[in-house]
């Protein structure tokens, strides 16, 4: 019997959950992934994503949604709320 071929995961903060848990942290003070982060988000932005400003608002102190998602479609909008998600739960 064959195994069905992998599926990438349908939600795309699923996917990029390590990229959201390192993002949380460096707004938090850890500043140690913050290269490779932000090397990700280029990355990203070439694929179409629209995450490098945001992130780095949020990384200035920005909290407020609707500032943080202006313009954005709605998979960058659906992370940018997983971005603050994580960080409400973890002061």
């Amino acid at each position: 019997m064959r195994e069905p071929p992998l599926s990438p995961p349908s939600d795309p903060a699923d996917a990029l959950a390590p990229l959201i848990a390192a993002i949380a942290r460096i707004a938090a003070g850890d500043d140690g992934q913050r290269a490779a982060v932000e090397q990700s988000l280029a990355q990203l932005e070439q694929q179409g994503g629209m995450l490098r400003g945001p992130v780095a608002q949020i990384w200035q102190g920005e909290r407020e949604r609707d500032a943080l998602v202006e313009g954005l479609d709605a998979q960058d909008t659906l992370l940018v709320e997983r971005i603050l998600e994580l960080l409400r739960s973890t002061r």
